[in-house]
């Protein structure tokens, strides 16, 4: 009846461990991501908006995937309306900002074209989206 129970090392180790990791786990805030497609008419301009928190990462990716030319105008801005990014008739591009508190715009804008459509796809990739105990959701708002 004195017997004491001894778990063998491996077992201990796996009970153990992830109460260890507990702490590190708190702290862990994970990627959120989002991506779009959508039909840009020919002389348009489509304008999308995220909230970030501050001192996350706003990671976004475009392509264009059908149209003459395969090319758009793109355009991020900061939530004070500071041009982070300026790009003139690019297929693609990849931009990460680290991110202050408030509204991020970007637009992609097909003015410069009277005739051809084009079909962009856009991935928005946020990280460490935390704001207090809360995780901000991924939110794209378009005008």
């Amino acid at each position: 009846m004195g017997d004491k129970i001894r778990l063998p090392f491996c077992l201990f180790l796996l009970v153990a461990l992830p109460l260890r990791l507990l702490p590190g786990l708190a702290g862990f805030t994970p990627t959120l991501d989002s991506d779009f497609t959508f039909t840009l008419p020919a002389g348009q301009k489509e304008c999308f908006y995220q909230s970030v928190p501050l001192k996350g990462s706003l990671e976004i990716e475009y392509q264009v995937l059908d149209g003459a030319g395969l090319d758009i105008d793109f355009h991020l801005a900061s939530p004070e309306g500071k041009t982070l990014v300026f790009e003139q008739r690019k297929s693609d591009g990849v931009h990460t900002v680290e991110t202050e508190v408030g509204d991020y715009m970007f637009c992609f804008d097909n003015t410069f074209s009277t005739i051809s459509e084009k079909v962009i796809f856009f991935e928005l990739i946020l990280d460490n989206m935390r704001t207090g105990r809360n995780i901000l959701p991924v939110q794209i708002c378009w005008r």
